[in-house]
């Protein structure tokens, strides 16, 4: 394996605080330049986040990579249809946009925390 599974908590923790700052950015009508730097650093965390996640989920599926792959592209594009009108309920303001962002990352958070499932622990054999 390539990659190793990052902590929950580290990766919780780091997500939480970007979007608490862009939300913060939202709710105190910051300059445009604050909220382009934090909006910029989440949009690239979710694209690094997005991919990592998908190759990860599919490592395991073996002959159903298929079926895998295209399960994830019905989900995403559900959870987005179900966004983009979250996002107009609040009008078309800054701190809409934020609310709807920080809402959608942290269910993604509590659903890595309590549905993704535990890696087995490797018994070493000599």
């Amino acid at each position: 394996m390539l990659i190793r599974r990052p902590d929950a908590s580290v990766l919780a923790a780091s997500l939480l605080l970007l979007l608490l700052l862009l939300l913060l950015a939202g709710i105190h009508a910051a300059p445009l330049s604050l909220v382009l730097v934090a909006l910029f650093f989440t949009i690239a965390s979710n694209g690094v986040i997005a991919t990592t996640a998908s190759s990860l989920a599919m490592q395991s599926q073996g002959h159903r990579a298929g079926s895998a792959s295209a399960v994830i592209g019905v989900c995403m594009f559900s959870l987005g249809a179900v966004a983009v009108p979250m996002t107009g309920l609040g009008g078309t303001s800054l701190l809409s946009m934020t609310g709807t962002i920080f809402g959608c990352f942290t269910l993604a958070i509590l659903m890595f925390i309590f549905l993704a499932q535990k890696p087995a622990p490797r018994s070493k054999t000599a």
